[in-house]
């Protein structure tokens, strides 16, 4: 017989359990069922007040904090959108002034520096003018508090020659208030240029 957790809940009293007077030892599954509880199956009779009720063995729970932006949660928003290549969505995600910057020559086919949103909008156009990018792969992500280091590998056709072009790419995000404040990056700038 296994005992229903909502209803094992429901006859918590203080600090002692109460079960029925069932008795023997199972397993509860709970939430998902991805974690189990071990139930005992005992006489209420039989508990001691050192058993804690079951309600105060789940994890706390802070709505504010669950449904609160984290940095790493925006960045890795933005870099879903620009896989499924929705621009519009990593605009949402970039703070209307921003230190946008690719760490490289001037002579790049696109923007090297951005201050607006608006400019960042125009460094994607021109990014996709420039090639078609055939892999995007954010590899990792390193959480340090409202900075994120994305390491990431990208392979793109370029349009002008025709000619693939591949780099490895280190990317700096800072977040402040849920948007990114900061982007910069890292890549092979001189790979780029020659291809």
């Amino acid at each position: 017989m296994v005992i229903d957790a909502a209803a094992a809940l429901r006859h918590c009293e203080a600090d002692r359990l109460t079960w029925d007077g069932v008795s023997s030892v199972g397993e509860v599954p709970l939430g998902d069922g991805a974690a189990l509880m071990k139930v005992l199956r005992r006489p209420a009779s039989t508990f001691d007040n050192s058993i804690r009720p079951v309600d105060r063995l789940a994890p706390s729970f802070h709505p504010k904090e669950e449904f609160m932006d984290t940095p790493m949660a925006v960045v890795k928003r933005a870099y879903q959108a620009f896989g499924r290549r929705d621009i519009e969505a990593v605009l949402e995600c970039i703070a209307p002034t921003v230190d946008w910057r690719i760490v490289g020559p001037a002579s790049l086919p696109f923007p090297t520096q951005c201050r607006t949103r608006q400019e960042v909008g125009q460094f994607f156009k021109e990014l996709v003018a420039d090639g078609e990018i055939t892999v995007f792969e954010p590899r990792e992500f390193i959480d340090a508090n409202e900075h994120i280091v994305v390491l990431g590998f990208v392979r793109v056709i370029l349009r002008e020659t025709g000619k693939p072009f591949e780099s490895e790419w280190v990317h700096i995000c800072t977040v402040k208030d849920g948007l990114v404040t900061r982007w910069i990056e890292f890549f092979d700038t001189a790979a780029r240029l020659t291809a």
